[in-house]
């Protein structure tokens, strides 16, 4: 049963943290009117993936349904696994935005969507689509490298957050740069606004598991 329980535990913290931290940071910025919105929002974004991949990535590390997805269809983790982690992110993600909700100013969780992600007014649904696919698909291959050393380096978390905090930068001004289903998730289902979120699903999920097959089917080393 423990067995079981950790990772489970390890992605129920990883995706809350992700979605308390994150949305935490874009609704600071917006209360402070911050001329560097976007960078401190992929700072935090960076630093928080960062701390998770190298404090859990050894019990269960993905904190993403779409990684997760990718990793069951390329048969990394066996499907019950991955929909109970699924479940967990899912979960882990409508706590973090739960409290925010409970904890924040009403006209920061109102003008913010609880830090949720939205779409820019001139980016359509299927911009969209394409951008969150191939960002995903970028932190997928990132993911499938680090993971693919046999001695993982110390600075696997860093990496990892350094491509978060990049793929922020380049497309959270149009997308908001989910690339995390339950990071969408939990603030849509707390805050009732589920505006363009199939986006955050189809994207990510499409983009994460075009990157991982690409890693097995033209970058893994062959035995």
């Amino acid at each position: 049963m423990q067995k079981l329980l950790r990772p489970l535990l390890a992605e129920f913290i990883g995706a809350f943290a992700i979605v308390f931290m994150g949305s935490a940071a874009i609704m600071m910025s917006a209360r402070t009117n911050s001329q560097a919105a976007l960078l401190a929002n992929s700072v935090a974004y960076a630093l928080t993936v960062a701390a998770l991949v190298a404090a859990f990535s050894r019990i269960s590390g993905h904190f993403n349904p779409a990684i997760t997805v990718a990793h069951v269809v390329t048969r990394r983790t066996p499907p019950v696994d991955g929909l109970l982690k699924i479940a967990a992110q899912l979960v882990g993600a409508v706590v973090g935005a739960w409290i925010l909700s409970k904890t924040y100013p009403p006209d920061i969780l109102q003008g913010t969507r609880i830090g949720g992600t939205i779409l820019a007014s001139d980016v359509t649904f299927t911009h969209a689509v394409v951008l969150e696919a191939i960002t995903t698909a970028l932190l997928a291959l990132t993911v499938c490298g680090v993971t693919a050393i046999e001695a993982r380096p110390p600075a696997a978390g860093i990496i990892v957050g350094f491509v978060v905090g990049a793929l922020i930068m380049a497309v959270g001004p149009l997308t908001g740069a989910s690339f995390n289903p339950a990071r969408s998730f939990g603030p849509a289902l707390v805050s009732g606004i589920w505006e363009a979120h199939l986006v955050y699903w189809i994207g990510p999920v499409t983009g994460a598991v075009a990157g991982t097959l690409l890693w097995d089917l033209g970058l893994k080393e062959k035995a």
